[in-house]
């Protein structure tokens, strides 16, 4: 007689932070998960992709510590070497790495070499000597080394500059705990600005699913319908380095303000932007007034062409040229105190803020309507 002892092991896969769509789990489900996991440590595991999860957790921190203990996270070494090109960073529990050592023996399948996390125990005997992880390409948080070599030179290349900039950011701003914090707090920036912005609004309605890395925003601007995708692609040439130009052929150069900011097709939302923990407060706000400032400088553009297409003058532009100039005047210094952080930039910037505001008085005195 034989006794077949069979062990289900149980795998959660999932995106810890998924940009797309700017949304994440919510506290609620990590807690499930977290206790799912401790029911059955050995069997059950939990693999999460944690591409953007540095830095833009957006659970509270004792949620945060559970799913760095007790989850086994992977990312891409993203911007290192130009791409994902295959490279990655994994953390395994102490559980999943008991789980690859048995299966050393016995695998279930073949491993490909680029992706085995074991080495031979015997150099001399490769394929018979058998293989371990003990030195293996880890690093191990408690004796803070590597426990062996890493698999390629590319990856050690990507390892290297991925960890020298975690290390700048850490001397500049503080720790992934501070990154984290960070990020909420932007987050909640970009919610107290939409609630008193009736021309946005969030993508992602439920608020607990809202991620920390990536925010998408939807214009509500229902009396140009028609136009909507006519005027997002002049707004976003306008944050860019394209800038307007306008029917009367003057250019409006671009604002630079925002270079990639694009939804994904299909998805809902028209602005797509970063707001992770490294970007300071005043960026956030700089970006969404920009955005703002771009809609309505283009929703304004496209209108004057289809009246012009009709063969239609835009009343308060043809019949008043100068208060057209007025407008972009306006518009720029609004800018210009929009930028203003501080007293210094204002020092700066006063030489600039008295002529321009000369200026207005001037054409003022001297623009009316016929």
């Amino acid at each position: 007689m034989r006794l077949c002892l069979c062990v289900r092991v149980t795998l959660f896969i999932g995106v810890g932070h998924e940009t797309t769509g700017a949304s994440a789990y919510s506290s609620d489900e990590i807690r499930g998960l977290l206790d799912w996991l401790q029911e059955d440590p050995a069997n059950r595991h939990a693999i999460i992709d944690a591409t953007s999860l540095l830095g833009a957790m957006p659970w509270p921190p004792v949620l945060v510590a559970g799913v760095l203990a007790r989850c086994c996270l992977f990312m891409p070494l993203q911007k290192a070497i130009g791409g994902v090109a295959g490279y990655y960073v994994a953390s395994f529990t102490p559980e999943a790495l008991e789980a690859i050592g048995r299966n050393l023996a016995r695998p279930s399948w073949a491993i490909a070499r680029q992706l085995s996390l074991s080495v031979p125990k015997d150099l001399a005997h490769p394929l018979t000597g058998g293989r371990t992880l003990a030195t293996g390409p880890f690093y191990d948080p408690a004796q803070d080394q590597m426990l062996g070599g890493v698999i390629n030179t590319y990856s050690l290349l990507a390892f290297a500059e991925t960890t020298y900039g975690l290390s700048c950011l850490a001397q500049s701003i503080g720790p992934a705990s501070a990154l984290n914090a960070r990020s909420r707090a932007n987050l909640a920036l970009v919610e107290d600005w939409v609630g008193r912005e009736p021309l946005f609004s969030l993508a992602v309605g439920r608020a607990e699913k809202r991620g920390t890395a990536v925010t998408l925003l939807c214009v509500n601007d229902p009396d140009i319908a028609p136009l909507h995708g006519t005027i997002l692609a002049r707004a976003k040439q306008l944050l860019g380095h394209q800038g307007l130009t306008h029917p009367d052929g003057q250019h409006e150069p671009g604002l630079r303000a925002a270079l990639y900011v694009n939804a994904f097709p299909g998805m809902a939302g028209d602005f797509r932007a970063w707001i992770g923990g490294v970007r300071p407060a005043e960026d956030i706000h700089a970006l969404l007034e920009n955005l703002r400032h771009a809609w309505l400088r283009a929703k304004a553009l496209v209108i004057a062409e289809e009246l012009a297409a009709r063969g239609e003058d835009a009343p308060a532009l043809a019949a008043l040229p100068g208060l057209q100039r007025l407008a972009r005047e306006v518009e720029d210094l609004a800018a210009l105190l929009g930028g203003l952080r501080d007293g210094a930039d204002l020092a700066r910037h006063r030489d600039a803020l008295t002529a321009g505001l000369q200026g207005l008085a001037e054409r003022l005195a001297t623009v009316a309507p016929d």
